[in-house]
């Protein structure tokens, strides 16, 4: 993904993304809150409601997901998804 390697993000960089997110408010989500929003930046949204099918979809690069790095380690540990921060700490 040309994002993998990117190592500064800005919100524009997402405009033209699919950002996977969980069927919940757009304000419950830190990357909208803190990142997306504050730029005025949206970009299409696709909700999935498994953290196991979201992270396949980002893996079969379907999407892209700010989620915990927590969630996703083991994932990146693979080689199967890459993790980049987004601002102030925002993975």
């Amino acid at each position: 993904h040309p994002l993998a390697n990117k190592r500064d993000i800005h919100p524009q960089d997402l405009a033209s993304e699919t950002l996977l997110i969980y069927p919940v408010q757009r304000q419950r989500f830190d990357i909208w809150r803190r990142f997306l929003q504050p730029a005025g930046v949206t970009p299409t949204l696709k909700t999935v409601d498994n953290t196991l099918l979201l992270i396949q979809m980002v893996a079969a690069r379907l999407g892209i997901a700010a989620l915990p790095h927590w969630a996703v380690e083991t994932f990146e540990r693979q080689g199967l998804v890459v993790t980049q921060t987004l601002g102030e700490g925002l993975w």
